[in-house]
């Protein structure tokens, strides 16, 4: 994993994981392509390790994966790297993104956020109907402009 000096504003960033969304990648994904450039850092897991956090945990009726995504760049650029190192500035920060996700979108379940359980094809037939691209787009957009706020605060 390679580490670059490079980064990007919240605004830039939330833009730059819209751009990844609308060229196909999940929302999970896109959020963690997009924070993990903002702080320069490449790696060929990225965007693999967020794919099943995608669609509500794999179509499972589970977290929101935007916010997900989220909360993964949030570790990737503040775990542990070490047994011994601490864990309560990320944890305080990861729940600070969801709290401020829930807040603004009023829950941070997939389901609940579409109102919609994803998985079948009539769920697609729907999901595509009512545009809830558009609506998934902001959630990206969001998660990722708090993640990288969150971020900066160092």
């Amino acid at each position: 994993m390679s580490s670059p000096k490079q980064q990007l504003s919240p605004e830039e960033t939330a833009e730059l994981a819209a751009e990844h969304w609308r060229e196909g990648y999940y929302c999970a994904e896109s959020v963690l392509v997009a924070v993990a450039a903002s702080q320069g850092i490449e790696s060929e897991l990225i965007p693999k390790i967020a794919t099943a956090f995608c669609s509500g945990w794999a179509e499972t009726n589970g977290p929101c994966g935007a916010m997900t995504g989220g909360v993964m760049g949030l570790s990737l650029c503040e775990g542990r790297a070490n047994v011994g190192d601490g864990r309560e500035k990320l944890y305080q920060k990861t729940q600070r993104l969801v709290q401020t996700f829930e807040a603004q979108f009023g829950n941070t379940n997939c389901t609940k956020l579409l109102q919609l359980q994803l998985g079948t094809p009539e769920a697609s037939r729907e999901y595509a109907a009512r545009n809830l691209n558009v609506q998934c787009e902001g959630y990206v957009r969001e998660a990722a402009r708090l993640a990288v706020s969150l971020i900066a605060e160092g």
